[in-house]
């Protein structure tokens, strides 16, 4: 083994030969299936002279086959997943926990680019030495962390999955960090995910997504060092020692990213060191048999001014886009310990006996809608029960687990007193509602005022005119009418019919007139005499003429005139012809018409004989051509 792990990003940054990236070279790996995929969120910082580019993890590249993780292992209770979402069908990595019915990984993997959780169904495949065994999720009772909000860079990417029976005890459960820091130890990574050799990238047909590889590496620093340095806030753009960061080192001082940009210098672990990939997301950082770690996200760093301090002999030419260790690249892993007691509180659910808190109640009616808010103490569904009467009989339900819950009621009927109950049912099934509540919708507003546009409008004789009416009611709102009486003061000027079409018949003025709700708006609409365009050309006049010439031979001139239907010339129409003596072809000839329609033609030191025109065509913008060649003979 003389090569190291790297890794390829989803929709990859490829790092040209002067550590320079440009966001229109973002590219998508070539080869790489569905369900091996992440999300392809990128977040963009911009430093001082640095931009830094951070993506959903997704190869180990050395020899595979030296990663693949033998039987007997401890990392057995690494769960290979399969997750179908709202958007497709994505495969990730995970870690069971010790009380063998969760699955801990990344939100990215269950949450879409706005951290919204978009899981529908999924399973979790642990292999080791037992028969592969999968079990099914449970996602109604699966959630990624409340604040994670598709920002990698902010944290929170971390996401604890039931499972839908508790796994079988040949496979091992993995403890999970609750306290300390790990920065500067050596940790043990683990995933799923595609693999490849450094020399010609992944090769998703020879190591597909599916099997389990793991190697070493080192945390490096906190994230905080690299954000701190991009210009951004602790607390503010980011959670504070919430993500371990580290980079792939080969041995060689000028590829060790963390001390070429920041001065924290490592020559890293050798041919064992690796780096997360694709498929790997979510998959665990394992240090003394504890989760530290979950796979989270990527970084390339590029520099925005000014040439850099030096170059590098990175390449990609014939092979898949990759980032080369000759680059330096670094990758962040969520930090377990900082999410312990929400990881906590998520697994104590199982036992969960207590019934969710339902407070600040409010509601928010109109006429025929009404908004039902309040929060409970912990994630929970969202039900309404209302009627008129505290028997209820209609209902409208979200079974999405939140904290803040709003279902809106509509259909409503106005100025009615309704009764309604809300009711909330936790991830353990425990179920809380509220006491009966009443609202009243109010009266429905009151037509003010309409308009009819357009105003003061005209058409010709024929034409049409649509004509709508915006009314305006007493809550300050308006809309578009439909229920309007339209009528037209003189109808032998213009009619218009019940959708309020008017049609013009001849010349004059007449009122429109919009009636609805007794409210009463007119505008003035002229009709015009439709004005007549010419549409045809013709030949009207073909002349001959000579002049000059030696030799008894003159100069011989065709001059034609093309005229439209109102006998009008028509100037810049394209003629061709083709002339003829005694029955022979003596030439063909285009141009285009002068100012008065004519064109002339000329023949040099005409021969004799009898001579005759035929026009081949004429076109004339807005006119077409009769096709006539009027009759025409000279004789020389």
């Amino acid at each position: 083994m003389n090569m190291r792990v790297i890794v390829l990003f989803l929709g990859i940054i490829m790092i040209s030969s002067t550590i320079s990236v440009s966001s229109s070279e973002a590219l998508l790996p070539v080869n790489l299936p569905d369900q091996s995929q992440a999300p392809s969120h990128v977040r963009v910082i911009e430093g001082e002279n640095i931009i830094a580019y951070a993506r959903a993890l997704y190869t180990s590249l050395d020899d595979p086959s030296n990663h693949e993780v033998p039987t007997s292992d401890p990392h057995d209770g690494v769960a290979k997943l399969f997750l179908t979402r709202t958007d497709g069908t994505f495969g990730c990595s995970g870690t069971l926990t010790d009380d063998k019915q969760h699955i801990i990984t990344a939100a990215h993997c269950v949450a879409d680019n706005n951290g919204n959780y978009i899981l529908t169904s999924g399973s979790a495949t642990f292999e080791g030495n037992f028969e592969s065994i999968t079990i099914s999720l449970d996602p109604s009772n699966s959630l990624s962390h409340p604040d994670y909000d598709g920002d990698f860079i902010k944290g929170n990417d971390i996401a604890i999955l039931k499972l839908a029976t508790t796994a079988p005890i040949q496979i091992p459960g993995i403890p999970h960090a609750t306290s300390g820091s790990v920065v500067g130890d050596i940790i043990n990574k683990s995933g799923y995910g595609l693999s490849g050799f450094l020399s010609t990238g992944t090769d998703s047909s020879t190591y597909p997504f599916g099997t389990e590889r793991n190697g070493q590496n080192k945390y490096d620093a906190f994230a905080d060092t690299m954000y701190t340095a991009l210009g951004l806030t602790s607390g503010e753009d980011f959670n504070p020692e919430a993500i371990y960061q580290f980079d792939s080192d080969d041995g060689n001082s000028p590829h060790d990213a963390f001390g070429f940009f920041f001065g924290i210098s490592d020559l890293g672990l050798g041919n064992n060191e690796v780096m997360s990939a694709s498929g790997d997301s979510g998959g665990p950082a394992i240090l003394n048999g504890e989760l530290v770690g979950v796979t989270s996200y990527g970084i390339s760093l590029e520099f925005s001014r000014g040439a850099p301090p030096r170059t590098s002999d990175c390449t990609t030419e014939g092979k898949s886009p990759i980032l080369d260790s000759s680059c330096g690249e670094f990758a962040g892993d969520t930090r377990v310990s900082y999410y312990a007691d929400w990881i906590a509180t998520v697994l104590n659910t199982v036992n969960d006996t207590e019934s969710p808190i339902i407070s600040s109640i409010n509601v928010d009616a109109s006429s025929t809608t009404a908004t039902i808010t309040w929060t409970t103490d912990e994630p929970a569904t969202s039900l309404v029960d209302y009627g008129t009467d505290n028997t209820y009989g209609s209902s409208v339900s979200d079974t999405s687990y939140v904290i803040s819950h709003s279902i809106e009621l509509t259909g409503l009927s106005s100025s009615t007193n309704y009764h309604f109950m809300v009711t909330s049912v936790d991830t353990s099934n425990n179920s809380a509602s509220s006491s009966d509540g009443q609202f009243t919708t109010t009266s429905p507003p009151t037509l003010e005022s309409i308009i009819v546009s357009p105003d003061n409008s005209s058409i010709t004789e024929g034409s049409t005119q649509q004509f709508t009416v915006t009314g305006t009611y007493s809550d300050g709102t308006s809309q578009v009418l439909t229920d309007v009486t339209w009528s037209s003061s003189l109808t032998t000027i213009a009619t218009i019919d019940v959708n309020g079409l008017a049609t013009g018949v001849t010349v004059g003025s007449t009122t429109i007139t919009a009636n609805s709700g007794g409210r009463v708006d007119s505008t003035n609409l002229d009709v015009t005499a439709a004005s007549e365009e010419p549409t045809i050309s013709s030949v009207s006049s073909i002349t001959y003429s000579t002049h000059g010439g030696k030799d008894n031979s003159k100069h011989l001139s065709i001059t034609i005139t093309i005229i439209n239907d109102f006998a009008d010339p028509v100037s810049g129409a394209s003629v061709s012809i083709d002339l003829f003596r005694d029955g022979n072809s003596v030439g063909t000839g285009t141009a285009t018409t002068a100012t008065d329609g004519t064109v002339t033609f000329s023949l040099k030191n005409a021969s004799a004989g009898n001579y005759t025109t035929t026009i081949s065509n004429v076109t004339a913008a807005g006119l077409t051509w009769d096709g006539i060649t009027p009759p025409n003979s000279f004789t020389k």
